[in-house]
Parts: structure tokens; sequence; C-alpha cells
């Protein structure tokens, strides 16, 4: 939600990137029953590289590595808006990875200070990038979640 009130475009980019990072990094904990803290990831780049190395599969890591791609775009190259290249290109790394993630789908959320209630093919471009990157974290935990899962069921 914190990325949807942004007053900005870099604000929203950050902050996804910020929660996709915070998950990856929490997921690749799970997966390397912690071991991952022995070694220096700097970047998300590096957290979602040892995902991918503990097995978790290139196309559902690819929208990850999409934002993070245009995340550098600000911070590095001095892009400022979300443009539809970028947008365009996330939501179909999206779809590839999420079958329910459709343009028809209906955004429905509010708060004191915010109402959406929209079809995702009439949604901003910020809206677009923080509801594909609400499905990406949903992805990158389920993973984490999976194992967890596992682990219990094998300890009973």
């Amino acid at each position: 939600m914190a990325a949807l009130k942004s007053g900005d475009d870099i604000g929203v980019i950050i902050r996804c990137h910020y929660e996709i990072e915070s998950a990856a990094r929490h997921t690749l904990g799970v997966l390397s029953s912690n071991r991952s803290s022995d070694i220096k990831l700097n970047y998300l780049g590096q957290v979602l590289d040892g995902l991918n190395l503990l097995g978790v599969s290139t196309a559902s890591l690819a929208p990850s590595r999409c934002l993070n791609k245009f995340r550098n775009k600000i911070a590095h190259h001095g892009q400022d808006s979300i443009d539809n290249s970028f947008i365009n290109e996330y939501t179909t790394l999206t779809k590839s990875v999420h079958r329910d993630f459709r343009d028809d789908i209906t955004l429905v959320f509010s708060d004191q200070n915010l109402g959406l209630n929209k079809r995702y093919s009439e949604a901003s471009n910020r809206e677009k990038c923080v509801v594909a990157t609400w499905y990406n974290l949903m992805l990158i935990l389920a993973f984490a979640a999976a194992k967890t899962l596992a682990a219990q069921s094998g300890a009973k």
C-alpha cells in the first residue's frame, strides 16, 4: 500500500524494489537454512542468482529481474518515470508465471487515504507496477512457505 501512496514514479519503483528484495532475502534464508548469511550479497541480482542456484526457476525470477533492471535505470541512468515499455515487459513476465494475472482482473483497495476500484487494463503505470509486484511477492514468498511446510510435515 505504501507504494501506491508514493507521490512519484521513482518512489513507487524504489518501494516495489525494496519489497521484492526483502522477500527474496527472506526466501533465500529459508531455502539455504540461513547459510546465505555467510555470503556477502549486496545486490538484488545476487540474491536472485542465489535463489536460482537453490532451485527457483529462471522464469519465476524473471519479473523480479525486470524490476531490478528498471530500478537500476532510475538509480544509475536518470530514468525518472515508469514508461510503457517497462510496464509492458513487467506485465508480460508476470503473466507468464501467474495464470490468474490478467488485464481484466479488478483491483479493489481501500483505506482512509486511498481508494481504487478499476480493471488492471485501466490502471496507471504506477498502479500496474504495484499490483504486478504484489503478485511477484506472493510467488517469491511461496517458495519459502513451501519449504517451511515441507519441513513441518517431515518433522511429524
